[in-house]
């Protein structure tokens, strides 16, 4: 099978700007509140920090969006993002445990969902969380059940390896059992 990109789609990144100036906004409100109560000077400091976060942030949360990619390929699912310090998450089959897909009221409006791949390995103080988080994907059912087929097959292969030859040779345990009675037979006809 080939390998399979994925994107986010552009319904997630509205929901995330959505979630930012939900708590912007009210934030506004309340350095407006603070600042009233001041004089200008520190009004117009208060303002002025506040818009300079707000455009970091329109110009980041775009640019984060977009370094976004997942593949499912053959072996593995990778994951990469990262604006600054990128990041590349890489997820053998193998060892993946749990395959969970969320999907909450804005992503539903959208049509998108979240995938999430677990690992028994993996711990530490993200160890409630999913190992890979695959957000704001279409078909994201559809993606789950591709995942889980590579599991399944990755498991099945592993498991049930056809027999070689190595298999049906003698053991090196056997071999050395062998040449210990050869040799005790040897020292027996000597005495």
């Amino acid at each position: 099978m080939e390998k399979i990109t994925l994107k986010p789609e552009k319904g997630e990144l509205t929901i995330w700007n959505v979630i930012l100036w939900s708590v912007m906004l009210p934030i506004l409100i309340g350095f407006i509140i603070c600042a009233a109560l001041v004089d200008a000077l520190v009004f117009g400091i208060i303002i002025a920090v506040w818009l300079i976060l707000s455009i970091l942030f329109l110009i980041w949360v775009p640019t984060y969006f977009r370094t976004l990619e997942y593949s499912i390929e053959e072996e593995h699912l990778t994951g990469k993002w990262g604006v600054f310090w990128r990041k590349k998450v890489t997820i053998p089959y193998l060892k993946i445990t749990n395959v969970d897909t969320t999907q909450g009221p804005y992503q539903r409006h959208f049509g998108i969902g979240s995938i999430h791949a677990q690992t028994a390995g993996y711990s530490g103080p993200e160890a409630s969380s999913a190992e890979l988080k695959m957000v704001g994907l279409k078909d994201f059912e559809k993606m789950r059940d591709v995942i889980l087929e590579h599991v399944k097959s990755n498991v099945a292969g592993y498991t049930t390896k056809p027999a070689t030859e190595a298999d049906s040779a003698p053991s090196s345990l056997d071999k050395i059992a062998d040449d210990v009675r050869s040799i005790r037979q040897f020292l027996e006809t000597k005495k």
